[in-house]
């Protein structure tokens, strides 16, 4: 992944939780079933991944609603 952000390229992803809370509850659901395979796993809150995002200086661009309730997050390197 190093070497793709450095191609100056936008990270994205499209589960999240917001302020702890899901979206749904079909992705309540689905968290609960990838965790039961990992405990390391699972759907991610957008307030964490955003702050781990800055960190490395990135700028959070959009959340554009998807189909099947889903996001699709993007940010920019600056």
């Amino acid at each position: 992944m190093g070497r793709w952000l450095r191609a100056e390229r936008s990270p994205f992803t499209v589960l999240f939780k917001y302020g702890g809370d899901f979206t749904t509850q079909s992705n309540a659901d689905f968290d609960a079933f990838l965790r039961e395979r990992d405990l390391a796993a699972g759907i991610r809150d957008f307030e964490q991944i955003d702050a781990l995002a800055k960190a490395q200086g990135f700028e959070f661009i959009h959340d554009h609603a998807m189909p099947a309730n889903n996001q699709l997050l993007v940010w920019r390197h600056n």
